[in-house]
């Protein structure tokens, strides 16, 4: 499975593709591949946050396009996320930090952090 984090300005291109008639674009080649829910055979799941989605919210109403057509694109959106393979929740937290759990990663070994940032692993 590929986990697709996409980014608002190729989802507003492809829009603004389709609004211009354009066939073809990069933009509209990722997006159909999103939609369709597989790359090269391998299925694909879409991952993105709630922020992610306001981003993408306020880019298209700020872009003057229609409301219902925003809202429709959002709900779209977050049903692919939903009834992907892995079924993701837009609750999801994309990111993360430099702390790292207190568990044991491996037996045997255990993360050390010398950099901020910067995972090492330290045998026992």
């Amino acid at each position: 499975m590929i986990v697709v984090v996409p980014d608002i300005n190729v989802l507003v291109s492809k829009l603004y593709a389709d609004k211009a008639a354009k066939s073809s674009t990069i933009s509209q080649k990722v997006v159909l591949h999103l939609v369709s829910g597989s790359i090269n055979g391998d299925p694909v799941q879409i991952a993105m946050s709630f922020k992610m989605l306001d981003t993408y919210r306020e880019v298209l109403l700020r872009k003057e396009y229609p409301e219902a057509l925003v809202e429709e694109e959002i709900s779209a959106l977050v049903d692919m996320m939903k009834f992907g393979p892995a079924g993701f929740d837009p609750h999801i937290v994309l990111g993360g930090s430099s702390a790292h759990p207190r568990r044991r990663v491996q037996r045997g070994i255990r993360p050390r952090n010398r950099d901020p940032g910067r995972e090492q692993l330290r045998r026992d």
